[in-house]
């Protein structure tokens, strides 16, 4: 957590795509560097769900860890944890749709985390350069996990995908408080409002993010 100007600064993300065959919890302490890691098996392409959560919490703790403050890794948001269950335990054909619409909510996510901290760190510009970096290795990330889907489903499969967008993913950003707090709901509503253009979103990191179709 992050104190900046009587904002605190958080993030944790909840969403799931193809990737390793294991899941990952982590404690971090103020160094920055997981003190701690623990692995269990888990088959399918649902298992990314965990697995992408520890990726992404190393990054954040990496960016936290310039202040010297401690991370401490938590179970998420009840909503998260029930996609969570659903990709766990439904068929690959199935969850892919869900698991399109927790990778578009946390394209969204980040980018209004990152938009924010850079804002409140541009009095500190190397601070703030930073911030930028590293939500943008995070974003970078999303935004091939959500072209990647958006090729394998067929048209049904990416009008599933999009419909679970817009009834859950602003639900999804209002069960994380950090999040709130940092930048409204009013702001967190216009994002989430807004087109998702996913191609426009790639076009912003050159070299650092790919989609293979869009949605």
């Amino acid at each position: 957590m992050v104190v900046k100007k009587g904002v605190k600064i958080a993030a944790r993300s909840a969403a799931g795509m193809p990737g390793p065959r294991s899941v990952t919890a982590i404690s971090a302490a103020p160094s920055a560097r997981p003190q701690r890691t623990t692995t269990s098996p888990l088959g399918g392409e649902a298992s990314i769900a965990l697995r992408r959560t520890h990726y992404h919490t190393r990054i954040l703790a990496d960016a936290v860890a310039i202040f010297g403050l401690p991370v401490h890794a938590r179970p998420p948001a009840l909503a998260a944890r029930v996609i969570v269950k659903l990709l766990v335990g439904t068929p690959e054909r199935w969850n892919r749709p869900l698991a399109g619409c927790a990778e578009m909510a946390g394209c969204v996510i980040f980018r209004a985390l990152r938009d924010r901290g850079v804002e409140l760190f541009a009095d500190e510009p190397e601070v703030a350069a930073r911030i930028r970096l590293l939500y943008d290795e995070i974003l970078g990330d999303e935004i091939g996990h959500v072209g990647y889907l958006a090729a394998v489903l067929g048209p049904a499969g990416r009008a599933v995908m999009r419909g679970l967008y817009r009834a859950l993913g602003h639900r999804l950003a209002g069960q994380l408080p950090e999040l709130v707090a940092l930048c409204g709901r009013a702001e967190l509503r216009r994002r989430f409002g807004a087109a998702f253009r996913l191609g426009e979103m790639a076009a912003e990191l050159p070299g650092r993010a790919y989609a293979a179709a869009t949605i």
